[in-house]
């Protein structure tokens, strides 16, 4: 089957995701793990050797000027092209422009809760892996030993 999944999914997934968020909020600069995004794009159908593609969409000029963003730094190895590079955003409108900036609402808390339900969801998830699956979780569980825990 082929994936659906194209830069431009993956583009308007962070915006919805990232940027509409942070562009509320407004505080400091945007922060993008890539592994975050790669980890919600596989669960959605992307192929798990497709990295560059949300790295390319993280990059790309089309999220950068409609969210009015430009990249301040990015960690990670020289290819910038792995799930440990992390992109680091910051509002494109210098300091002392003359453009106005009209204040963003709070972060609504529906919006926070949902926010903070997924991060705590992919943290269980890896979890869960680590601990060698579901099986092995609900045993861990499920025991007595004080050591295990």
């Amino acid at each position: 089957m082929l994936s659906q999944i194209d830069t431009d999914y993956i583009r308007n997934f962070v915006e919805e995701a990232y940027v509409r968020p942070w562009a509320r909020r407004r505080q400091g600069e945007l922060v993008i793990p890539v592994r975050d995004v790669f980890d919600e794009m596989v669960r959605r159908g992307l192929p798990r050797g497709r990295v560059p593609m949300v790295c390319s969409a993280l990059r790309g000029l089309k999220l950068l000027t409609k969210n009015h963003i430009e990249i301040k730094s990015i960690e990670g190895p020289p290819s910038q092209q792995s799930t440990t590079v992390v992109f680091h955003y910051v509002d494109k409108a210098e300091p002392g422009s003359s453009k106005k900036q009209v204040p963003a609402p709070v972060e609504s808390s529906d919006e926070w809760a949902q926010r903070l339900t997924g991060r705590l969801k992919g943290l269980l998830r890896n979890e869960i892996q680590g601990m060698g699956g579901t099986e092995a979780f609900m045993r861990w569980v499920r025991s007595d030993d004080e050591e295990a825990a």
